[in-house]
């Protein structure tokens, strides 16, 4: 029963931090050809980033604490296609997508993309992590070694994830977790020694 209290304030947590940064992130066509990106009380340091669709950034900002953003990008000169405006905060990860045609500019109508970031705790040789699904993503975990290895995978879809990795039984040295979701990848190294 406590483990259920704990996560469910974890998952409160998270979800009602993403929840203010999902209502800063204000994107609109101002020209045929630009987009004007404008973000207002900013809870914690954040990353701006404008990508294509194959995860190339085109264009990286790192804003303020707190602070009043406002920046128009001109995409006259990109490619037509598929690309996507993403809010990287500490927790959490708040997308909109733009669509370039020879016509113009358009953001999708699809609703915006909130990714929880996951959080990791490390206590002697084990390693919780904690991640909030809303959308019940297949999530993917990958445990690599010291020589980059891959020793372990694990596929979860629940809501709510808490999965304690146990290192009790394997050599001391450096591993890496990489958690995979949403197209995005969490990397996060431990020293259990």
């Amino acid at each position: 029963m406590k483990n259920v209290i704990k996560i469910s304030l974890l998952a409160l947590m998270l979800v009602s931090g993403s929840v203010k940064a999902a209502d800063e992130l204000d994107v609109k066509v101002s020209q045929k050809k630009a987009i004007t990106i404008e973000l207002n009380n900013l809870s914690s340091s954040s990353v701006l980033l404008f990508q294509d669709k194959d995860g190339n950034i085109l264009f990286r900002d790192s804003l303020e604490l707190n602070g009043h953003y406002k920046k128009t990008l001109d995409l006259e000169v990109i490619p037509n296609g598929v690309y996507s405006i993403s809010l990287e905060g500490e927790r959490s990860v708040m997308s909109k997508q733009v669509v370039k045609t020879h016509a113009g500019l358009e953001l999708t109508n699809a609703p915006a993309g909130i990714l929880f970031k996951p959080c990791f705790e490390v206590k002697e040789k084990q390693v919780t992590v904690f991640l909030t699904n809303p959308g019940k993503k297949t999530i993917y975990f990958d445990v690599y070694d010291a020589q980059g290895i891959k020793v372990s995978t694990l596929t979860r879809r629940e809501a709510v994830i808490q999965k304690r990795l146990d290192f009790s039984q394997v050599p001391s040295g450096t591993y890496t977790i990489k958690v995979r979701v949403g197209g995005r990848i969490f990397i996060e190294e431990f020293d259990l020694g």
